[in-house]
């Protein structure tokens, strides 16, 4: 890293530098009031390059989820949370970023950012071919699993870094340096893996009692659902069972111009062959308010939904499937 001296350099004004050629570098010009602002600039303009990759996959992905069946063939996209982990991603490879060159003159500061494409490249193909690995590793643990349990949890886990693997090939095709890595299959397709063995092997059923039963368990199913996993059939028995319990009563309280209602919810997931509970929350409590009392009640429920499920739901996959599995990498 140089500050440039005498005259305006060429780079000041062209954006590039014959000590970076663009085939060996990804090249940003900043500029700005301040040496820093001019930096911080530089690598907004490398960093770009890789955010359109990003809005590409999570195009991409929404794309896949739009173009499902109704049984909810898109929910890995949701599960694996691609378009996050495409940020993180691409916030790795940005940290090979350098300032290479300053200069300061009479309108204000510039600077020149560089990234290497091989170093960039080399590193992403090694993280991409490891994670490609594991997942082989689990598909093939799944394919040979008895226990329904742990066939779910390695085809979940696999789905999850396939998924990754896609987001680096995804910036390997920015740097064109190296080829992308084929994993033993598609994100999607190992998803649905997983969906087939909770079907068949792993019913999930929702049980709710008290007020506004089915209207919660509506909820809870639908959340679900979101997130890829099937429900079982009526006259199926359930491996998971998550149970819930309700109830909401109407509250005295001031504005007189609305109507109050106090809510309390416990929600708990169990494996119905060992007694595990693999997930709970609650009871939780809180006050809805509507003009009228049904929309205090449908305000309770939306509040359940919006508040209580994500967290519950998260802890349920965490601890069910090892949702979280690209956060040790």
């Amino acid at each position: 890293m140089r500050s440039s001296p005498g005259g305006e350099p060429g780079w000041v004004r062209t954006g590039r530098s014959v000590d970076y050629p663009r085939e060996e570098y990804l090249v940003g010009l900043g500029r700005g009031r301040s040496p820093q602002a001019a930096e911080d600039n530089a690598r907004a303009e490398i960093a770009k390059v890789f955010e359109a990759r990003v809005e590409q996959t999570t195009r991409e992905t929404e794309t896949y989820v739009e173009g499902s069946t109704s049984e909810g063939r898109g929910g890995w996209s949701r599960a694996i949370d691609v378009s996050q982990a495409t940020a993180t991603e691409t916030e790795k490879v940005l940290s090979g970023v350098e300032i290479v060159e300053r200069y300061e003159g009479p309108d204000g500061h510039a600077a020149l950012a560089v990234l290497s494409r091989h170093d960039a490249s080399d590193r992403l193909w090694r993280r991409a071919r490891e994670m490609a690995r594991r997942a082989e590793a689990l598909i093939a643990k799944a394919r040979e699993a008895s226990d329904a349990l742990e066939a779910a949890r390695s085809y979940y886990q696999a789905a999850r870094l396939l998924g990754l693997v896609e987001t680096l090939n995804a910036d390997l095709a920015v740097l064109a340096v190296r080829e992308p890595i084929q994993g033993p299959m598609g994100p999607g397709e190992a998803f649905e893996a997983f969906r087939g063995v909770v079907r068949e092997r792993l019913p999930v059923a929702v049980r709710v009692t008290g007020d506004e039963a089915d209207r919660i368990g509506a909820a809870i199913e639908g959340a679900l659902t979101e997130r890829g996993v099937p429900i079982a059939a009526p006259d199926r028995p359930e491996r998971i069972q998550v149970r819930g319990t309700s109830s909401i009563r109407p509250t005295d309280r001031p504005p007189r111009e609305y109507r109050f209602v106090r809510y309390d919810v416990t929600l708990e997931a169990v494996d119905t062959r060992t007694g595990t509970v693999w997930a709970s929350v609650g009871p939780v409590s809180d006050d809805a308010s509507g003009r009228t009392a049904d929309q205090a009640v449908e305000r309770a429920v939306f509040l359940v939904r919006q508040r209580h499920l994500p967290r519950f739901l998260s802890d349920l996959f965490e601890r069910l499937f090892g949702a979280g599995i690209e956060k040790g990498f």
